[in-house]
């Protein structure tokens, strides 16, 4: 064989190689781009899903405070009627002198 067809295969070789490489370069760069689309769209169901569970778990603390201050509320009114309570009226502190004064004076 001369050099003309050695060089003649040689280019014919490297040609085809190159041309497999690229081939298969941008099978695999397809296959790249398609999974980053797979990817991007569980990202966008599970941040959906994460603003509705934040948005469900506002309206939870929304309503415990609320709760809460519900039982503030009753806890205040608990503590104004037990003032009440073992606060004697001045009808009963009346009352209580008024026996107190019949007690003495029976007993003198």
């Amino acid at each position: 064989m001369d050099n003309k067809k050695k060089r003649l295969i040689l280019w014919f070789s490297v040609s085809i190689l190159t041309i497999i490489i690229i081939i298969i370069w941008g099978f695999f760069l397809k296959q790249t781009f398609s999974s980053f689309k797979k990817i991007n769209l569980p990202i966008n169901e599970q941040n959906l899903q994460f603003k509705e569970n934040l948005n469900e778990f506002k309206k939870s603390l929304e309503d415990v405070k609320q709760k809460i201050s519900e039982i503030q509320s009753i806890e205040e009114k608990n503590a104004q009627n037990e003032n009440q309570m073992t606060q004697p009226s001045s009808e009963q502190v009346k009352k209580i002198k008024e026996k107190i004064e019949k007690t003495i004076n029976n007993s003198l």
